[in-house]
């Protein structure tokens, strides 16, 4: 019985009796020979049945899209773009596709809505461009594990139903919890922080969370998958700021070295990595560049627009895709992130290409200057005891970041949305498929 062989793996099988199982990409019947596109996870290829075979008018009753095994003889040609072709000695239909189909496969041009690549994401996850889609996300995955695991940190899973808010109460989805209320975790912030105090040192997750934001924007998900790190022990914030910078040149080289031709044929991206340190600029300092470019710079944050601008300024001024902007304001900040003085947190936003992508910060550790803070921000101490109580027995000094790695893919692939990105995205729209 044959073995099966992927669809890469069939240069080196010339002159050799192979097995293939695949989709039917495209059927084209021409004279005498049907004419059979292939496609696989690894690949495509062309196979081909001639007239007076067996199975001559089994393929040209196939319908796009249905699952088969495919038997022959692997056969150098300049005729394909491979340099190969497989002639048909057998079909084996595994599972028949309806027709038509409600979205096409291989498109020419755009010509699939939105809301319609979501319907069916099924068949747009079978085309080879988007597929890519996801092999660079799980190698992202991957890289990010491989780097952190290098770096000594442990991983960790924590609890997705939280007893209180782990971020602003305005994005929580509230949910009955038997005789109480719970809610689902917007990040696990709060976690990992006592993992710290628990004696762990370094730590990371990767896992979801869930935003109840309305918001429609090509960046945001009410479910999404956060990768986040948590560090003790620190003596200052700068080293989270290194780490996070190795991490993400990690990231990219490794996406680079397995995916490279792939991003440049299917998106027209080359390039990516980096070797120069990431710029770093003070908030202040930020501010002060967008009001000398005309941008309206009320606010304490960051908006869309004075994110976009500054991706530019750093472009054209170090040539560099990414910018650290450091030293945010405590009024944008959580109450837990540590305060340098009254008015300047120790904090930072990593900008990947004019799109926050990282937010990052050092922790107050002390319980004092935390009940203080808390009070600040006008929040109760009473429901957030359970997490001021992880600071009263020694908890070292810590910080880490929560790292929204959709939005570093679709700016790196130029995506319009991280639903692009999304196996299946959620919004206050979307729950379906």
């Amino acid at each position: 019985m044959l073995n099966r062989v992927h669809i890469k793996d069939i240069v080196s099988e010339d002159g050799k009796q192979i097995l293939i199982k695949s989709s039917i990409q495209t059927i084209r019947e021409q004279g005498k020979i049907v004419f059979l596109i292939l496609r696989d996870i690894s690949g495509i290829c062309q196979a081909i049945v001639k007239e007076g075979s067996s199975e001559f008018d089994c393929a040209k009753r196939l319908t796009i899209e249905s699952a088969v095994e495919i038997s022959g003889i692997v056969k150098t040609t300049k005729n394909t773009e491979k340099g190969y072709e497989i002639l048909v000695e057998g079909i084996k239909i595994l599972n028949e596709s309806a027709t038509p189909l409600p979205i096409p496969v291989v498109e020419k041009g755009d010509i699939v809505t939105t809301e319609k690549r979501q319907d069916n994401r099924f068949l747009i996850w079978r085309r080879e461009k988007e597929s890519l889609i996801l092999k660079i996300v799980s190698q992202l995955d991957s890289s990010y594990r491989n780097f952190l695991l290098g770096e000594n940190f442990i991983e960790i899973h924590t609890p997705k139903l939280m007893p209180s808010p782990s971020e602003s109460s305005a994005e929580l989805f509230e949910l009955e919890y038997f005789d109480r209320t719970a809610y689902l975790a917007q990040s696990p912030q709060l976690y990992k922080q006592m993992a710290i105090s628990s004696g762990l040192e370094r730590v990371f997750e990767v896992g979801p969370v869930f935003r109840a934001e309305k918001s429609q924007t090509n960046r945001h998900a009410t479910e999404f998958v956060s990768y986040d790190v948590e560090m003790g022990y620190i003596d200052n914030f700068e080293e989270v700021l290194v780490m996070l910078e190795n991490l993400v040149k990690s990231i990219l080289e490794s996406i680079n070295e397995r995916y490279s031709e792939e991003i440049k044929l299917h998106y027209g991206v080359e390039n990516f990595t980096f070797s120069s340190k990431i710029p770093r600029l003070t908030m202040a300092e930020a501010k002060s560049i967008l009001k000398e470019r005309g941008l309206d710079i009320s606010d304490d944050d960051l908006s869309t627009a004075e994110e976009k601008a500054i991706g530019d300024y750093v472009k054209e001024k170090y040539d560099h895709d990414f910018v650290f902007i450091t030293d945010y304001p405590t009024s944008c900040r959580p109450f837990y992130h540590k305060r340098k003085n009254d008015d300047i947190t120790a904090s930072s936003d990593l900008i990947y290409k004019g799109v926050e992508i990282v937010t990052t910060a050092q922790r107050e550790e002390n319980y004092e200057t935390l009940l203080e803070q808390l009070n600040d921000k006008g929040l109760e101490q009473k429901p957030m005891q359970w997490y001021l109580d992880f600071f009263k027995y020694g908890c070292p000094p810590h910080g880490g970041w929560g790292f929204g790695a959709s939005r570093l893919i679709m700016n790196l692939l130029g995506l319009e949305s991280i639903r692009d990105v999304s196996f299946l995205y959620r919004s206050p729209t979307r729950l379906t498929p």
